[in-house]
């Protein structure tokens, strides 16, 4: 049985990899079997880790929290987890869900989008099972209800942070027995509305300022990353002389 080998990155709860090849898609699947939620730990919900009681509750009971940005790789592996890296959890999601017959549910974006990724996700994974295809644009109580009674083994939720991981939160507290999957964007990238940053760039770590160039309205959210990179470089000093610096911020 996979269990994932949780440490500490500024105050939160995060998979470090061990070994390059320990997140097979057959380890993925028994994670999705056995139920629950991930959440990608990036700058932002660090922070937002710190000021948000409920969202912290949700992280702490996280069963699968995973490194989702370059910066927090950065310091992994200074500090001494040489293998930790990022993971794009909606693509690996849709490749286990198709690879083990599970069945997928989209939930969010608008309506237009969610049945354009839809049809990208079939036309892509064409072995792949969608259960159903929803838009978000609904009240937490419906949305619960949508998660709890359309019976697809992985949801695939893109509401936007904080409000995905709480609502993920709240599914498994009220007993779905599938694994929740937040991703933010991730439904208006399957749907060709957005694009991926190129392989290059996401390298490099530089995908935060060409996301704020396709959309300039994202500024005044990315402001409130002023207090992480204010705080990085010393982070980053603190990771090169010893690991126990990464469990504060």
């Amino acid at each position: 049985m996979f269990k994932p080998n949780i440490s500490q990155i500024l105050g939160a709860s995060v998979y470090l990899q061990s070994q390059a090849d320990e997140l097979s898609d057959a380890a993925l699947a028994e994670l999705f079997e056995s139920g629950g939620f991930s959440v990608a730990i990036n700058a932002e919900k660090v922070l937002a880790n710190r000021r948000i009681p409920e969202l912290n509750r949700a992280l702490a009971r996280a069963d699968f929290p995973y490194l989702d940005g370059k910066p927090l790789a950065l310091l992994a592996r200074l500090a001494g987890h040489t293998n930790a890296d990022t993971i794009d959890m909606p693509v690996r999601a849709l490749q286990v869900a198709e690879r083990f017959s599970l069945n997928v549910g989209l939930l969010g974006a608008s309506a237009e989008n969610v049945l354009r990724a839809q049809n990208n996700v079939k036309s892509r994974f064409p072995d792949i099972a969608v259960s159903f295809a929803i838009d978000g644009y609904k009240s937490d109580e419906e949305l619960l209800q949508i998660i709890t009674t359309q019976k697809a083994d992985v949801v695939l939720l893109a509401l936007g942070s904080p409000r995905q991981e709480l609502l993920a939160f709240q599914a498994r507290s009220a007993g779905f027995p599938g694994f929740v999957v937040p991703c933010g964007g991730a439904l208006d990238i399957l749907a060709g509305q957005k694009s991926r940053a190129p392989l290059w760039i996401h390298n490099a770590g530089l995908e935060t300022p060409y996301r704020l160039l396709q959309d300039p309205s994202r500024l005044g959210r990315y402001q409130s990353l002023l207090p992480f990179i204010v705080r990085f470089p010393s982070a980053l000093l603190q990771a090169l002389l010893k690991s126990e610096a990464l469990e504060e911020f």
